[in-house]
């Protein structure tokens, strides 16, 4: 038997959404948490408690809406990737940190240093990709 070393990068994509164009604003990479190792295992363990469930946008530490996973794929072996969709009510004005949640274990990822904004008339759609090398 082996010792595996668990190494996780991540990738966020944000577009705006309008009634007719879907438009990148921005795509970063993302630090992968701590709790990361811990959800994997209980997810190989079938344990539905690790499962990742939730996006957090925040403005100054100020959480400005929550939604769930809208969709998951799997595009790769290796990766995981999550959809999430802000509709046009969940928030309004400008936010500087998403966060990729288990809401039963809590934060295992999350990008700060943003400097998007969203109007009232708009959506945001969050793509996060997780990727286990």
């Amino acid at each position: 038997m082996g010792i595996y070393k668990f190494n996780a990068s991540g990738e966020v994509s944000i577009f705006r959404l309008t009634t007719h164009k879907k438009e990148l604003i921005e795509t970063r990479s993302n630090s992968i948490l701590p709790l990361m190792k811990d959800v994997v295992a209980r997810l190989l363990g079938n344990f539905a408690i690790g499962r990742v469930d939730t996006v957090k946008v925040y403005r100054a530490t100020l959480l400005l809406a929550s939604v769930p996973i809208v969709e998951y794929i799997h595009p790769e072996l290796n990766k995981a990737q999550y959809n999430v969709v802000f509709d046009e009510g969940s928030f309004n004005g400008s936010f500087d940190e998403l966060g990729l949640f288990s809401s039963n274990m809590g934060q295992v990822s999350k990008l700060s240093g943003l400097t998007g904004s969203k109007l009232s008339t708009e959506k945001l759609l969050i793509t996060w990709t997780i990727s286990i090398l």
